[in-house]
């Protein structure tokens, strides 16, 4: 049987003799797999964290993490990933910024760009405002077919030491969304 150019997906040739089972067969089993994305994956902590480092650090409390795999050895995985918290500085000296970083089967350095990372400043959490807001940002990870496990860990930082920063109640989520050729 033929296959189409992006996803493989099988289909009967006009000179194949007809054989509906067997068409219909390889057609659902290769639909099965591309539908068959992993289930969401999340963590969250109820806790308080006073974050100090002036480079992207774990939270110092409650680190949170979540971790998926992409199941495929033949299509890329895209994610969602989303963190949020409530976040508070001391005013416009001192700015706390929070970042996603990926380890296992994908490496990318919170605070970064490309694949897995914020696209601008403006996908990262960032705050100056003294009193408790809540802060959330979404980006897309494109997992590579047939890698590891990647895990998707929640850290902060902020621009100096001379004042008190506090990211509060954070949540991570991956959401796996399609396959990708």
């Amino acid at each position: 049987m033929p296959l189409t150019t992006n996803f493989d997906i099988p289909y009967p040739a006009s000179t194949e003799a007809p054989n509906g089972p067997a068409q219909l067969q390889a057609l659902a089993d290769k639909l099965d797999l591309l539908l068959s994305v992993p289930a969401p994956t999340s963590a969250a902590s109820s806790g308080t964290n006073a974050p100090t480092s002036t480079s992207y650090a774990n939270l110092p409390t409650t680190p949170i993490s979540c971790a998926i795999t992409n199941p495929s050895a033949d299509y890329a995985l895209l994610v969602m990933v989303t963190i949020s918290a409530w976040m508070a500085s001391a005013g416009i000296a001192t700015e706390l910024t929070g970042s996603v970083a990926g380890s296992g089967g994908m490496t990318f350095a919170a605070g970064s760009t490309g694949n897995g990372h914020a696209l601008s400043q403006g996908e990262n959490l960032i705050t100056t405002a003294a009193t408790a807001g809540m802060y959330q940002s979404t980006l897309p990870v494109i997992i590579p077919a047939g890698a590891a496990a990647v895990t998707f860990t929640f850290q902060a930082k902020r621009n100096n030491t001379s004042n008190t920063t506090t990211l509060n109640f954070p949540a991570i989520r991956a959401i796996p969304i399609r396959f990708m050729q």
